[in-house]
């Protein structure tokens, strides 16, 4: 019953419902939250859209944190008063840590990372 709902609540989005009558269209969807939560949202899409491919385009980490930070800090759109880049930078990679998108121990993709 529940991937009914869900599907039906899906259905009620005009781009869904457009996609439902025209298979060859193509949208797209710029929230990068949803890589923090695999678990969830994997069997979102699988119960709510099973014939949909899913394409991620991962922007370079570091532009993308720091253009996120800006994002965030603009008094126009959020909050001014903003911890300073540094902090938010620890913030964000205990976030990625908990949600298992780095492992807890940072040294086991040191060789990843650059100099």
């Amino acid at each position: 019953v529940k991937v009914a709902e869900a599907r039906n609540a899906l259905f009620k989005n005009f781009r869904t419902a457009l996609m439902q009558k025209n298979s060859s269209l193509i949208t797209g969807e710029g929230t990068p939250e949803y890589l923090l939560y695999p678990d969830i949202c994997d069997k979102a899409i699988l119960c709510t859209i099973p014939w949909v491919k899913v394409i991620a385009i991962i922007r370079e980490p570091v532009d993308r944190l720091f253009s996120h930070y800006n994002f965030l800090k603009d008094p126009t759109k959020h909050n001014a008063s903003m911890a300073p880049f540094e902090q938010f930078v620890k913030s964000d990679i205990r976030a990625l840590k908990a949600t298992g998108v780095l492992p807890q121990d940072l040294s086991e993709i040191e060789s990843y990372m650059g100099s």
